[in-house]
């Protein structure tokens, strides 16, 4: 399983704090704000890059002192928790959801 973050969320650090905040596009699917840890920003630049998961459950071994299958569980719970939240979306092999198309613009040009 792979996953990523829907479309309209906003990963980025500000004031030495990771986060995530819902664009207007996303508002709907996650009206918050989301503060993260150094093991949860891990996990999104890793989701990010589109890297192993086993890189963030081996960092979360090694900063958390668990065991392997602790580390893994724990990163588990967090992506649950995020995909709950309406944080990151969960994907097949042959893709991800894809989000209902944005309303048309209404042209106020006269012709």
């Amino acid at each position: 399983m792979t996953y990523e973050l829907r479309p309209g969320i906003v990963f980025t650090r500000i004031c030495g704090e990771y986060m995530l905040i819902p664009s207007r596009q996303a508002s709907d699917a996650c009206p918050s704000l989301k503060r993260l840890g150094l093991i949860g920003a891990a996990l999104i630049e890793t989701i990010m890059k589109k890297e192993p998961l086993e890189k963030v459950c081996k960092a979360y071994e090694i900063l958390g002192n668990k065991s392997p299958e602790e580390a893994r569980e724990k990163v588990l719970k967090m992506i649950d928790g995020l995909i709950r939240q309406g944080f990151l979306i969960e994907c097949s092999e042959n893709g991800c959801p894809q989000e209902d198309p944005p309303a048309e613009e209404v042209s106020n040009d006269k012709d």
